[in-house]
């Protein structure tokens, strides 16, 4: 199995999108500096965010909020 069909740019969204479903912490403090670092808008992380919240639900919704701007 080839891992070189997605772009670095669509699996960091995937990232954050997923360490919110999971909420983990570091997880995610980790993938919103290097979503930075490549040039993410704050935009764009939101919409990244809202797709794991749309699986992880309110729970993760209010560890996103917490953590978005650490």
């Amino acid at each position: 199995m080839s891992l070189d069909g997605l772009d670095a740019y669509t699996k960091q969204a995937m990232a954050i999108a997923l360490s919110v479903a999971m909420r983990c912490e570091p997880c995610l403090k980790m993938h919103l500096k290097k979503a930075k670092e490549k040039g993410f808008t704050q935009d764009e992380i939101d919409e990244a965010a809202w797709m794991g919240i749309s699986f992880g639900g309110s729970p993760a919704m209010v560890f996103y909020e917490q953590l978005k701007n650490s």
